[in-house]
């Protein structure tokens, strides 16, 4: 499969993944000014009011909006996206589609 697969996770999955598997993040505030800046135009009142909707703590969220992603953590995000049925019909499909590729003699 793709390598970068795990982009296709929204952030609640990404949130929920970091929360349930790290104990202490720090802050990714580069993140948090790009995401703000660049992705979804927001204000400091509405996204504090988003984290509150959602239950969300600033610190866990500005690592699940990260765009470089560790490699232990690109790991729990595969692990994550193997368990869903989507990922596995995906992934038997490309399976399929590679092993009857036509090759020229």
């Amino acid at each position: 499969m793709m390598k970068n697969i795990y982009n296709t996770l929204t952030i609640k999955e990404r949130y929920n993944i970091i929360a349930d598997n790290f104990e202490n993040v720090e802050s990714d505030l580069y993140s948090l000014q790009y995401w703000k800046n660049n992705i979804n135009i927001i204000s400091d009142a509405s996204f504090k009011e988003m984290l509150k909707i959602n239950n969300y703590k600033e610190k866990i969220f500005t690592n699940a909006i990260k765009y470089n992603i560790d490699e232990n953590t690109k790991k729990l995000y595969m692990n994550y996206l193997e368990k869903e049925n989507w990922y596995q019909f995906v992934a038997k499909c490309f399976g399929e589609f590679y092993s009857n590729e036509y090759i020229p003699e």
